[in-house]
């Protein structure tokens, strides 16, 4: 799966930093987590394209052999593609992965 460098700011796609296995789990999203009181808000732009859904998670990564989660989390905004989904007879839609660095996830104490 080929990670990206991801601009909250402006809400785009940067160059390719790795390619790793495909992530098996995501975390919450960041929106569920700020509206139910547990972490602090992060501003990020999200892409709004057609065929493509963008999500910005609080973490997602891939299970480990002893199925303890290994997080894909690193010190800076990344992104990724989870693949494309389709339903029945609708058009396929790209799942897209919006990962903050860990400083920008602060828990509400």
């Amino acid at each position: 799966m080929k990670v990206f460098s991801y601009n909250p700011v402006t809400g785009t796609r940067g160059e390719q930093i790795d390619n790793i296995k495909r992530a098996s789990w995501t975390d919450q999203s960041v929106d569920f987590q700020v509206s139910h009181n547990i972490i602090e808000p992060i501003n990020c732009k999200v892409p709004s394209v057609r065929r493509q859904e963008w999500t910005v998670h609080v973490d997602a990564g891939i299970s480990g052999e002893d199925f303890k989660g290994i997080s894909y989390q690193r010190d800076e905004w990344i992104c990724f593609c989870l693949g494309e989904f389709i339903c029945g007879e609708d058009e396929g839609v790209w799942d897209w992965v919006i990962l903050p660095p860990k400083s920008a996830v602060k828990s509400i104490a």
